[in-house]
């Protein structure tokens, strides 16, 4: 579990020899520890019934960079767990429509300007024209 590996992070520096040496980084250490450990005392209480969530977590990289090493099935599960759609028409039927959840559009919108309100059209995707609609999705 991720909050008990920044729990152990956080005591191992907090002990004599650990980075948190000086007053002010043993507060910070300190704090976060105990934050670490009321949502640690949280989750523990839901249990496994409690409702599923996804929390945001900047990793640093683009979905490019974090693409470059893995295969496409791993790349359609990130596509999956972001909960990104691809709506595929002929050209002639308005072509494909890409969805996105509306917390990642904001956040798209945030650092490339404002998208369109509930979907945005990706032209460099193209499919041959043809009579009938196919549709794939790619999410929950």
């Amino acid at each position: 579990m991720e909050i008990e590996a920044s729990i152990d992070h956080h005591v191992a520096q907090l002990l004599p020899g650990g980075t948190y040496s000086s007053d002010v980084l043993r507060a910070r250490g300190n704090q976060a520890l105990a934050e670490l450990r009321q949502e640690l005392a949280h989750l523990q209480c839901l249990g496994a019934g409690g409702p599923d969530r996804w929390e945001y977590a900047e990793l640093g990289m683009t979905f490019a960079d974090r693409w470059r090493n893995m295969d496409t099935a791993s790349i359609s599960n990130d596509l999956l767990q972001a909960g990104i759609t691809v709506e595929c028409h002929p050209q002639n039927a308005g072509g494909h429509i890409l969805r996105l959840p509306e917390d990642l559009r904001q956040r798209f919108a945030a650092t490339v300007g404002q998208l369109r309100p509930e979907t945005t059209a990706v032209s460099s995707l193209t499919a041959p024209a043809e009579k009938t609609t196919s549709t794939a999705i790619l999410g929950p």
